[in-house]
């Protein structure tokens, strides 16, 4: 089997790190060291290089996105997390993992700059990383466990991982096993990994976990735990880091025999995709062509002095865009939304939209009836399908004519 170098990074900037060569499925195959990234350097030579990163320095989360295309979700994943974010999206990095039977997919996030600082920093010792993982994705896959290392605590099970500096240890012990802990949750068998002078700093407070779950097992490590995050990572692989502009490139495969017939293989695929592609791409120009008709169609319905605009999608972008301060296609629904209320308005005779914006999938309008009756009966063929729901926000007399405002948004199922 393939080998490979698993190194784990102390702090970004000190050249401190661990390591071990391992095979492709975590075991051990020689000793393992600490010391400085020149160390490592020639340890590295002709193995692929597995960077392990502090959980400290990456989240590890997951997320509900019931998209499909790796493009589509990585373009929808910044603004799906970033009410759980402290900091500016557009200074951060996603990759994406798996899904779990739940559909739930596991994401990591790291602040943009360190990745870069971390792998140019490899890069000077002549340390190829082709992946890059949080230690919480090599943890040993035992129920909870907890690990204590190098002034850092991460405590991972199967809801996920939290990570903080050793200083937070009671508070981060009392989050996941807090006093009140019901029945099943109090009979959590618990492992701590820790080197010794984790364990007598931390002493105190792992006493008092131990008196919160049904057992706690402590087992000591060496060399920051390496050879224990080599097999746990070969066990389970979490989120690459390494996606995106940080992808790898693997470089030096060696062309034996079997090797070009495979290449050969892949070129006669490659062809298949290549005439495949083209069918794709003359299905796109078709379902283009279906896009511009439908749009010159809400715009017709809805905008009525656009209706022979030279681009009719364009105007719809820019009439809605005059309206608000979101882009279209910035959230769901908006095409079925548009085509659902022209047909509505065109149902609904006498009456006038005004202004309409589209925000976080809701659209919201000023328009003029001759009456309250006439909003009714708009509102009640929109609502008539039961995939929109509309509401009356407003609706003010102005001499013969009502004045009202109008939301229209995707129904509660």
């Amino acid at each position: 089997m393939a080998e490979m170098l698993v190194i784990q990074l102390d702090n970004a900037g000190n050249n401190l790190a661990s390591w071990v060569v391992a095979d492709s499925t975590g075991a051990i195959v020689g000793q393992a060291g600490t010391g400085t990234l020149a160390e490592a350097s020639a340890i590295a030579a002709n193995r692929n290089t597995v960077a392990l990163l502090p959980a400290t320095d990456v989240l590890r989360s997951q997320v509900n996105i019931p998209l499909k295309g790796s493009a589509r979700i990585q373009q929808a994943l910044p603004y799906a997390m970033e009410e759980q974010l402290a900091q500016d999206i557009e200074s951060l990095h996603f990759s994406i993992g798996e899904r779990d039977q739940q559909g739930l997919l596991s994401v990591a996030v790291c602040e943009t700059d360190y990745l870069t600082r971390v792998l140019k920093q490899l890069d000077q010792h002549d340390i190829q990383a082709v992946s890059a993982f949080s230690v919480a994705d090599a943890l040993p896959e035992t129920g909870t466990t907890v690990w204590i290392n190098n002034g850092r605590i991460t405590i991972k099970d199967e809801s996920g991982a939290l990570a903080a500096d050793t200083g937070e240890l009671d508070t981060l012990l009392e989050l996941r096993f807090p006093l009140d802990l019901d029945e099943e949750a109090a009979g959590t068998h618990v492992h701590v990994f820790a080197d010794d002078e984790s364990l007598n700093q931390c002493e105190d407070a792992l006493e008092k976990l131990r008196l919160r779950v049904e057992q706690l097992d402590i087992k000591r490590i060496e060399h920051n735990g390496i050879a224990q995050l080599a097999n746990g990572l070969g066990e389970n692989r979490g989120v690459d880091l390494r996606q995106g502009p940080f992808a790898a490139v693997r470089e030096n495969i060696a062309l034996s025999p079997a090797w070009r017939i495979a290449a050969a293989l892949l070129a006669a695929f490659c062809l298949l995709i290549v005439a495949g592609d083209a069918l794709t791409l003359m299905k796109l120009k078709q379902q283009e062509e279906a896009l511009d008709l439908a749009a010159r169609n809400v715009l017709t319905k809805t905008f009525p002095s656009a209706a022979n605009a030279a681009d009719p999608w364009g105007q719809l972008q820019s009439r809605l865009r005059a309206a608000g301060d979101t882009p279209v296609g910035s959230a769901p629904g908006l095409i079925e939304a548009l085509n659902e209320l022209a047909d509505a308005v065109d149902a609904s005779k006498d009456i006038k939209v005004e202004a309409l914006s589209f925000r976080g999938g809701v659209i919201d309008m000023r328009l003029e009836a001759p009456g309250v009756e006439t909003l009714d009966k708009l509102t009640q063929t929109v609502n008539s399908n039961g995939i929109f729901e509309a509401t009356i926000q407003s609706a003010n007399p102005s001499g013969d004519i009502i004045q009202g405002r109008m939301q229209i948004k995707v129904a509660e199922q």
